[in-house]
């Protein structure tokens, strides 16, 4: 897309000239959810991801268990335990969200999932027990690219949703 189109697309991914149109996307999570809210979702989604990010940098896993499925939480845990076995540090900071987008939304039953693929500026880098960087960038803004679902029960009055799956493209 070109940068004057990307300026035209609201955070929600929805053209100006839709955006008085329901997502057709949403139908099947609105029938069943009436009070859901795309706006209310993204914005939620967006502080999500950010709280998400920031937890997972500072090994604060205990503060993860909320916000993620048991699945991801081990996943992470696994991944921070191998790195803090090697003496690894990881360098992180937040800069900035770009765009969050709809990627899919999926019901199935009482579960109901949708995936928002997160646009961000990031500073994140792992170094060695010796300072050595082995992934990463520690001192230059890059860009992220990745879709993560969020799912819930939709009949068991949780009205919160957590992340159950990350796939970076």
């Amino acid at each position: 897309k070109s940068e004057q189109a990307r300026q035209q697309v609201p955070a929600s991914g929805v053209p100006p000239d839709r955006q008085n149109q329901p997502d057709p996307r949403l139908e099947a999570l609105c029938a069943v959810d009436p009070g859901f809210d795309l706006d209310t979702f993204l914005a939620g989604a967006a502080r999500a991801y950010e709280e998400i990010l920031n937890l997972y940098a500072n090994a604060d896993l205990e503060a993860l268990r909320p916000l993620i499925s048991a699945e991801v939480h081990e996943a992470f845990s696994d991944v921070r335990k191998a790195q803090d076995e090697r003496g690894e540090a990881v360098v992180f900071a937040y800069v900035g969200l770009t765009s969050a987008v709809i990627e899919f939304v999926a019901v199935n039953g009482n579960q109901a999932e949708i995936g928002v693929r997160f646009r961000a500026e990031i500073v994140s880098a792992v170094l060695s027990a010796t300072g050595v960087v082995v992934s990463g960038e520690p001192t230059a803004v890059t860009g992220t690219d990745e879709v993560w679902t969020f799912g819930r029960q939709l009949e068991s009055g949780e009205v919160n949703w957590i992340l159950v799956a990350t796939c970076q493209d």
